[in-house]
């Protein structure tokens, strides 16, 4: 894991706006090759393919949520994971420590998901939903259903119980 810069250093470069997340670059007194000019006061980094703000620095590339979080609390954690699964929403208050296992399990359904909900595949062999859910590596099968969201539901529920805060259901939303 690439060591992120000290909180002093970041300070001394970006300012962290806690309204919206944005880290924006700082004057520098030198104003070298007119950084000042084209730079200061605009928000650091550009969007990456996946939706997440890298800033570079000293010719490092940074990923911003990473910086925020090192910036704001000293911290420098495996992985610092979105809670709304936004990846340029990087306000502190959406952002938390994690480990690689916890950061997949707060990730939406598959981009190729025919259903459309985390966990749950159709079965053409068996002619119904079916759902899953990955637990430390091992994938537990849930059961059987006939609609898509008594599956879901059933996938709630083992999230719930199996991720605790990092369930994510994507854009499924469990009956009340």
């Amino acid at each position: 894991m690439k060591t992120l810069p000290l909180p002093a250093e970041l300070s001394a470069l970006l300012l962290y706006c806690p309204e919206t997340g944005s880290l924006v670059w700082k004057p520098r007194a030198d104003n070298s090759r007119g950084f000042n000019d084209r730079y200061a006061g605009n928000i650091a980094g550009n969007i990456d393919t996946h939706g997440y703000r890298r800033i570079t620095i000293g010719g490092e590339k940074y990923w911003a949520h990473r910086l925020v979080w090192r910036m704001l609390t000293g911290e420098q954690p495996p992985m610092v994971d979105h809670i709304n699964g936004e990846p340029d929403d990087n306000r502190i208050a959406n952002l938390r420590a994690a480990d690689h296992a916890q950061n997949l399990q707060n990730r939406g359904p598959s981009t190729n998901s025919k259903t459309g909900v985390k966990g749950v595949h159709f079965s053409k062999a068996a002619k119904r939903y079916t759902a899953q859910i990955c637990v430390r590596r091992q994938r537990l099968t849930l059961g059987l259903f006939d609609t898509v969201e008594e599956a879901a539901a059933a996938y709630a529920d083992a999230a719930a119980r199996y991720h605790g805060e990092f369930a994510s259901l994507g854009s499924y939303t469990p009956a009340a």
